[in-house]
């Protein structure tokens, strides 16, 4: 299993921002005590709000810009995250700046596992194919006829 994982943190004033980023190629199945793994993309992405060595709150999104403002909201709030956080117009820039960069930082990673995904998939089915073909070469030699795939003696003929 193949894993990037990217962090970082900035801090504006006593708030500090972690953000994680987390690219896996495949994923462990727990089946009853076996674990199997299965070839599929999985990313997780949290940002964390930590103020004064306290987690504040923490969001699985993006922060999103404020669109309808109610009276509880506060002037200067720009963007919000996870309904508990505002942040300014400046700090949202930031913020998303960081992201963007994380993403693109891994993406030429996320690449590279898709491609070693796709040959192990290639090299699989090229591998059954020729388990196959070696099984047919013997089922031949035993006597099955290459006519009907049964082992008819020839009566498929008649």
């Amino acid at each position: 299993m193949k894993e990037i994982k990217s962090t970082k943190e900035i801090t504006r004033g006593t708030t500090t921002f972690k953000i994680t980023l987390i690219r896996r190629d495949s994923e462990i199945a727990n089946l009853d005590g076996d674990k199997l793994e299965i070839k599929k993309y999985n990313e997780f992405f949290n940002i964390d709000v930590i103020k004064d060595g306290k987690t504040l709150t923490w969001s699985a999104y993006r922060p999103f810009i404020i669109k309808n403002r109610t009276k509880n909201i506060p002037d200067n709030a720009y963007a919000e995250l996870n309904n508990q956080c505002y942040l300014s117009e400046e700090t949202y820039n930031i913020l998303n700046n960081i992201i963007n960069e994380m993403y693109a930082e891994t993406e030429s990673e996320e690449i590279i596992i898709a491609m070693k995904i796709a040959e192990e998939k290639q090299a699989k089915k090229e591998e059954a194919e020729r388990i196959a073909d070696a099984q047919y070469e013997k089922n031949i030699k035993n006597g099955m006829c290459p006519k009907c795939g049964t082992w008819c003696y020839g009566e498929c003929e008649l």
